[in-house]
């Protein structure tokens, strides 16, 4: 079989392209889920899709953007894509590589005049990163109805709603079940991205077959002790709710730290009342734990709860501790994997097995249809930053394997 060689020039030049449309007054590359800055490059891509590739294009209910190439029969659709926003002052590579690379393949599958019998999706999901709603990967959300009324009604700083902001994208809200593909309509979703870490580029593989996406455990934990003079009030009798905190967070560290393929985070603390010259009476601890196995990590936040009870009755502070929000693990099917692995041998492309320590779309769509994602790596693991890169021969290098899983998709 002949195989999809992409053109690394046409990869670099999208990218770039894309690159460009950021938002001037903010850190580089920030390009935030519903700007100005978003809109310009939904539109560069749909001009990509329609002139460049000949993809027929168009913007669900939920304002995804589809670009569809036809197959010799009517049926399920292979899909693949990624989305273009940006965190703040993130990376060129986040998401767009995805996109990119999956038009690449259109287009030398069109060259190569190679035809499927599956139509074929090419997807911009609609904003993957946090936005100023308050939640993410709402494009894909909606493709597995997870995305409701009550969402849509969420508001931004600019007191617009979630559905305003999807009509500005050409979506329509209104009719948000019609973005809800029902069972059967995928036959496959492959995602390319960056690893968004340091396994790749440390091991020197040029590919990561991607064995799942890890489950996060969020909590929002409470340390009440009791706020006094800090001048006055002597070290023996204090009730310091930080100092606490802090113990809390190192015990997370610890637990974590113990259990290989497992991370713990504390990252924001709110402090009552924060002021210089007073004990800290009140903290709240956001708190995440990840790993591909759901047991694992109640097992892992047990152990921390129950080092934060001994922490609270030895400090004399009390403990909120919530129900936590979780987003379940998804494994990936064996088979999808192991031809990755295999295509990587194929191409002689040195290749590494490893879970997603991130979210991404994928795993909404994995609940729809059996999914793969292929990593490349980023130097030095860095990520959602200016610093962010790959290197455009790892890109065309992802590509031509997702090239090769979409046309193994198609023979299934």
């Amino acid at each position: 079989m002949e195989r999809i060689r992409p053109d690394a020039r046409r990869i670099r030049r999208d990218i770039e392209r894309l690159a460009r449309l950021v938002a001037p007054d903010e850190p580089p590359f920030t390009r935030r889920a519903f700007s100005e800055q978003d809109r310009k490059a939904r539109a560069l891509v749909r001009r990509i899709m329609e002139q460049e590739v000949g993809l027929a294009v168009r913007v669900d209910a939920a304002g995804n953007l589809i670009g569809r190439r036809g197959g010799r029969r009517q049926g399920p659709v292979i899909m693949t894509g990624s989305h273009i926003d940006t965190v703040r002052g993130g990376g060129r590579f986040d998401g767009v590589a995805g996109v990119v690379a999956a038009l690449e393949v259109c287009r030398r599958l069109g060259e190569l005049q190679v035809a499927f019998d599956h139509p074929l999706e090419v997807v911009v999901f609609t904003a993957e990163e946090p936005s100023p709603f308050g939640f993410s990967t709402i494009g894909s959300r909606a493709m597995a109805g997870l995305l409701d009324e009550k969402q849509l009604a969420h508001t931004d700083e600019r007191r617009r709603s979630l559905a305003e902001a999807i009509s500005e994208l050409g979506g329509s809200p209104q009719r948000l079940e019609e973005a809800r593909r029902p069972a059967g309509s995928i036959h496959r979703f492959f995602e390319l991205h960056i690893e968004q870490g340091p396994v790749l580029w440390d091991n020197g593989a040029r590919i990561g077959a991607v064995t799942g996406i890890v489950g996060i455990q969020r909590y929002l934990v409470g340390v009440l002790g009791r706020p006094d003079h800090a001048g006055t009030t002597p070290m023996d009798v204090r009730r310091d709710a930080l100092a606490a905190a802090s113990e809390i967070v190192l015990a997370v560290e610890r637990v974590c730290s113990a259990s290989g393929g497992m991370v713990g985070t504390v990252g924001k603390l709110d402090i009552v009342p924060n002021a210089a010259n007073v004990v800290p009476g009140e903290v709240l601890l956001d708190m995440e734990i990840r790993a591909l196995d759901g047991s694992r990590i109640r097992a892992a936040a047990e152990e921390i709860r129950a080092a934060a009870r001994e922490i609270a009755g030895r400090r004399g502070v009390e403990l909120r501790w919530p129900a936590p929000s979780m987003l379940a693990p998804v494994v990936f099917e064996e088979a999808l994997t192991g031809e990755i692995e295999r295509l990587c041998r194929e191409l002689d492309l040195p290749c590494w097995r490893l879970p997603s320590m991130a979210g991404h779309d994928t795993s909404n769509l994995a609940r729809l249809a059996p999914a793969a994602m292929v990593f490349i790596p980023s130097r030095d693991g860095r990520s959602h930053c200016a610093e962010e890169w790959s290197r455009w021969e790892d890109v065309a290098a992802g590509a031509e394997v997702l090239g090769g899983l979409l046309r193994f998709a198609d023979r299934q």
